[in-house]
């Protein structure tokens, strides 16, 4: 896996974004709302029970604490991942 981060947390948008290629994630949760962008390749995202695969320009959102993981289907894959504090941003709203 290889992973570019990019944390935004010191300014006033509480997300951190990072550019990644990866074999696997196994299954884990997390306070942040997730958004996985890909740019290249395919991937398995497991959100509790489902699957869904992702291709190049697809995205997908996973709520605060869902379990999920995630499992290449392809050698060459690239992908953003969006990690956003909802707790955060809205006690800042």
């Amino acid at each position: 896996s290889t992973n570019y981060d990019l944390s935004l947390k010191r300014t006033t948008i509480p997300v951190t974004i990072s550019l990644q290629q990866l074999n696997k994630k196994n299954l884990h949760r997390h306070k942040q709302l997730e958004i996985i962008f890909m740019l290249k390749g395919m991937i398995n995202v497991r959100i509790q029970e489902d699957v869904y695969q992702l291709h190049a320009g697809d995205i997908i959102l996973i709520n605060p604490y869902d379990l999920h993981g995630l499992i290449a289907t392809s050698e060459d894959n690239v992908f953003l991942c969006f990690k956003v504090d909802t707790v955060t941003m809205i006690i800042m709203l």
